[in-house]
């Protein structure tokens, strides 16, 4: 009875490790892609390029869902040595919240106001800069509001781009491929970074839904591990 049970969770023990392996072996195939990459890689001139760091899609308690205030985002921003902040206000049907959010030169950090918006596909996209009239998105089609956008001379970027894809037929300017709390953005997409062959060619460059990454966030999981 005693080797049944320890055959059993032996058993179960080697089973855990299946995870482990199979993400040992992902892993491993993204250093080879790398690598791969790597040597294929151009030399460029980098003095010709400037890296601008900065972050989009930021909140104040204009919007709803935080409740800093400016002062408390122009110094956090100044201590984390930014070069601009892109204000993304939730529209309220009272007054304009991109006009009144942070916009211009604060403390040497570049500072532009713009909103997030919910359209009447579902798709939520950040606009930059904002308007008046963001708040009347949620009854337009996406193709519209980002349409109008562009003739306004602004940005329409993508966010949260795993809860809805009506904007994947659209020509939105950006995707959000990372927001620190959209657990949606572990894994959900990869980026194809080969033309080579004629399968991918056409989407070189463009995100890919990804549903089997291992990151994916678990409700539970029991496992052993075992070390070698």
């Amino acid at each position: 009875m005693k080797k049944r049970i320890l055959a059993a969770l032996l058993a179960v023990a080697l089973l855990s490790q299946i995870p482990f392996a199979y993400r040992r072996y992902r892993l491993s195939k993204l250093r080879n892609a790398i690598q791969q990459l790597e040597g294929q890689r151009i030399a460029v001139n980098e003095n010709e390029y400037i890296d601008y760091r900065g972050v989009i899609h930021v909140h104040t308690f204009l919007g709803g869902h935080s409740t800093g205030t400016f002062s408390e985002l122009i110094a956090a921003a100044k201590t984390n040595a930014l070069d601009f902040v892109i204000m993304t206000e939730h529209p309220q049907p009272e007054f304009s919240s991109s006009a009144m959010t942070l916009n211009g030169s604060f403390s040497g950090v570049l500072f532009v106001n713009g909103n997030e918006v919910v359209t009447a596909n579902g798709d939520r996209l950040l606009l930059i800069p904002g308007s008046d009239t963001a708040s009347s998105a949620g009854l337009q089609s996406t193709e519209v509001v980002v349409a109008k956008q562009k003739q306004s001379g602004g940005l329409s970027i993508a966010a949260y781009p795993a809860e809805s894809l009506h904007w994947q037929t659209t020509a939105v300017d950006g995707v959000e491929v990372y927001n620190l709390f959209n657990h949606h953005n572990y894994g959900s997409y990869n980026t194809s970074l080969s033309a080579t062959a004629p399968a991918t060619t056409a989407l070189f460059g463009l995100p890919q839904q990804n549903l089997g990454n291992a990151y994916v966030p678990r409700e539970a999981q029991f496992a052993f591990r075992i070390g070698f």
